[in-house]
């Protein structure tokens, strides 16, 4: 019997600096060998004024089990590195919570929270 655990689509976007800040997060994730593969960078449509599509928001597709603590470390590694005031908006499904350089203790439980996905949470 085959079984694949249900994947999840984990969006995150971030604020402040334009899509300089995005364009980072998602080149610091591509280079985490545990993300290998599950983050794509989704541009937004263009307005009717602007000249092309920005970037809007970074996907992360993680599986069940626990895997969403492999994206806490890096977003927090990521945020701790920042020389400016950042918030990175994480949203997995209808769960959203934002963090910020600033509030960084409070980073890796709001993280860990946000990304615990198991496979009873709709119990």
């Amino acid at each position: 019997m085959n079984w694949e655990a249900p994947m999840v689509n984990v969006l995150l976007r971030t604020d402040g600096h334009g899509s300089a800040n995005l364009e980072d997060l998602y080149r610091w994730l591509r280079g985490e060998r545990a993300l290998s593969g599950r983050v794509t960078l989704i541009h937004d449509l263009p307005g009717e004024e602007d000249l092309g599509a920005g970037p809007g928001a970074i996907e992360v597709i993680l599986g069940s089990g626990g895997i969403g603590v492999a994206l806490v470390g890096p977003l927090t590694a990521w945020l701790q590195s920042r020389r400016s005031e950042v918030t990175i908006e994480v949203t997995v499904g209808d769960k959203s919570v934002k963090v910020q350089a600033k509030n960084i203790d409070e980073v890796t439980p709001l993280l860990t929270e946000a990304l615990r996905i198991d496979d009873d949470r709709d119990s």
